[in-house]
């Protein structure tokens, strides 16, 4: 069972890797869309909610996060995989 700790010891690590990624580059130019699949007021939202603040004053991009429940984070990953690509090569 995923408890909310792991969960966001592993939102933690893809955060980090997100903020490298986009250091090297001249990436985002807007807003950058965070969708989690866990209830807000809870660990893994309160987390990301920190992280955002430090990123957001370090990259200078504003984040915005979307909250989706549901179907064991199905519904969340429907979104993320249906959404258009952040970039083209």
């Amino acid at each position: 069972m995923l408890t909310p700790r792991f969960a966001a010891r592993i939102l933690f690590t893809g955060m980090l890797l997100a903020a490298f990624a986009a250091a090297a580059q001249d990436y985002p130019r807007k807003q950058i869309r965070l969708v989690i699949g866990f209830p807000p007021g809870g660990d893994a939202d309160s987390i990301t909610r920190l992280m955002i603040a430090g990123l957001s004053e370090r990259l200078g991009q504003q984040f915005v996060m979307d909250n989706r429940l549901g179907a064991s984070g199905n519904i969340a990953l429907e979104i993320l995989a249906k959404s258009p690509p952040d970039f083209t090569r």
